[in-house]
């Protein structure tokens, strides 16, 4: 469960043939922070979730979600509502070589 005032953000990013390390940029005026989706098949997802990224202690609020190619190019974006005490879930479905 989330501090007070917080949330957690949580997701699957599919769409591509390796999903693993994909970088995901969360921002917001006041927060900036950057999460990987899984590293490999050994980390465990939790079975009703199927999420392969979780970012928590996020304050709540609105957050821009970014992910980018290795080139700098945005593959991704989408605004995101964090609310507090709520785990927020977050579908990515990327096309290409994020």
């Amino acid at each position: 469960q989330p501090y007070p005032g917080y949330g957690t953000l949580a997701g699957r990013v599919r769409g591509i043939d390796n999903p693993y390390g994909v970088v995901l940029q969360v921002r917001s005026d006041a927060v900036q922070r950057e999460v990987y989706t899984y590293g490999s098949d050994r980390v465990n997802s939790d079975p009703a979730w199927g999420e392969n990224f979780t970012l928590g202690d996020l304050p709540a609020g609105v957050y821009e979600v970014y992910i980018r190619d290795s080139n700098g190019r945005v593959q991704f974006r989408q605004d995101v509502t964090i609310e507090a005490g709520k785990t927020n879930w977050l579908d990515v479905e990327l096309r290409g070589g994020a």
